[in-house]
């Protein structure tokens, strides 16, 4: 809970005076600190968020646009267009954390779009 003189945002929520155990579960702060408690603390399900989610993943989209039953003298068997999108995003969560529970890193998950053709000889 405090590491070098600094504590998690959390902290401002903890017991402070008798009767705050009524509407939080943060734990007051102890002198000395005593790292097993703050280990426990760490590891409770006071610090588990719900990580239900509908999420919108991956879309891929084709359209054949020639095809040589219908056009005889093309070279290709047919061409085609195609669009493909992934991650692209989170449509729905049960945390107000914004907290995705797919992704553990700071960074975001990229999100990538790939438009081509593509023919058949």
């Amino acid at each position: 809970m405090i590491e070098n003189g600094r504590g998690h945002a959390d902290y401002e929520k903890r017991w402070q005076k008798q009767g705050d155990e009524l509407f939080t579960d943060i734990p007051a702060f102890t002198y000395p600190v005593i790292s097993g408690r703050d280990a426990f603390f760490a590891s409770s399900e006071a610090n588990v968020i719900k990580g239900d989610h509908i999420r919108l993943n991956y879309i891929n989209i084709g359209y054949e646009l020639f095809s040589r039953k219908e056009v005889q003298v093309l070279p290709f068997e047919r061409i085609q267009l195609f669009a493909v999108a992934s991650n692209l995003g989170i449509l729905w969560r049960a945390n107000k954390d914004k907290i995705d529970p797919d992704n553990i890193s700071i960074y975001p998950e990229q999100r990538t779009i790939t438009i081509g053709l593509r023919s058949n000889f």
